[in-house]
């Protein structure tokens, strides 16, 4: 009797020290090694901010992680789990869902959002956003090896050469261009008219927004995303056939609404298609605000 007297007396002792002793490393125990290095150097560096992010998607078969600081959240649409770290909130994004983010972050322990509840958006605050200078990529070798990426490990190997889907040359050796010099997953291209001329911008955003895409395709291992192609006068600049209506391309790739799609997507460069099929370089600064408006709407802004 007195043995089980003591062994019952044991139970609830024991629980509390192993609940004592897992409360130091609580924040960490459902990440990987890796992550939680990350995190625990980033966190020491950079404290003066509430919300931390965490940024996955991929370059070919490369995993790449972004971290960044803010005080605000970004919207809620981006977030696919969070959890408190150091008394940060924590969050990731996954831009490419092939990304096996669980092996990384214990997607069952972070999936609850309700924590967001607790803090503001950017969109909460209704001010300019403003990504610090402190983002730092990385590149995820295994669970347990992340290390400090460089700039090669943004590149495609395969050069962009293709002219599939675009029968102008100008703005084929354009896009190819910027398909090799920004290296981004997804490049997003709006068509519009305005005022007798064709107009399209160009800009690297590694989300889609299905409600107003046009189609896309593939160039070089990269997604060319395509919107307001039904916009354009001149359709013959186009091979409309070529552009894919079906989206399996990019099952992988975050969606998102037409709104945050529009803010993400806002700050690429503006070109005008000239009568004869060349492309001039518009620059936004030198239009007036009531053109600068019409423009932009006629870009589906």
């Amino acid at each position: 009797m007195v043995n089980l007297i003591l062994k019952k007396s044991l139970i609830p002792i024991l629980a509390i020290l192993i609940l004592t002793g897992c409360k130091d490393s609580y924040e960490s125990c459902h990440l990987s090694k890796g992550i939680d290095a990350i995190l625990s150097d980033y966190v020491d560096r950079y404290s003066e901010d509430s919300v931390i992010t965490l940024q996955f998607y991929k370059v070919e078969n490369r995993t790449i992680l972004n971290i960044q600081h803010s005080p605000f959240y970004p919207f809620k649409e981006y977030v696919d789990g969070c959890f408190l770290y150091k008394d940060k909130l924590v969050l990731y994004c996954l831009l490419d869902k092939s990304v096996l983010v669980d092996s990384l972050i214990d997607t069952t322990f972070t999936s609850d959002k309700t924590i967001l509840n607790n803090y503001k958006s950017w969109e909460d605050v209704d001010c300019e956003i403003d990504g610090h200078s402190d983002c730092e990529s990385y590149i995820v070798k295994s669970r347990n090896k992340i290390v400090k990426a460089v700039k090669t490990d943004f590149v495609f190997k395969e050069r962009a050469s293709d002219t599939i889907g675009i029968r102008n040359n100008s703005i084929n050796n354009l896009i190819n261009q910027r398909l090799n010099n920004h290296n981004a997953p997804i490049t997003a291209i709006r068509f519009a008219s305005f005022e007798n001329n064709d107009y399209f911008m160009i800009s690297e955003v590694n989300l889609y927004a299905k409600k107003t895409l046009s189609g896309c395709l593939k160039r070089n291992g990269r997604i060319l995303t395509f919107y307001g192609l039904e916009k354009l006068r001149n359709p013959d600049v186009i091979d409309i056939e070529l552009i894919q209506k079906n989206l399996s391309l990019l099952n992988n790739h975050k969606e998102i609404s037409s709104k945050s799609f529009d803010f993400e997507s806002s700050e690429g460069d503006l070109y005008k298609i000239l009568p004869k099929g060349n492309v001039e370089k518009v620059s936004v600064e030198e239009l007036s605000d009531e053109k600068y408006e019409m423009l932009y709407k006629a870009l589906g802004f």
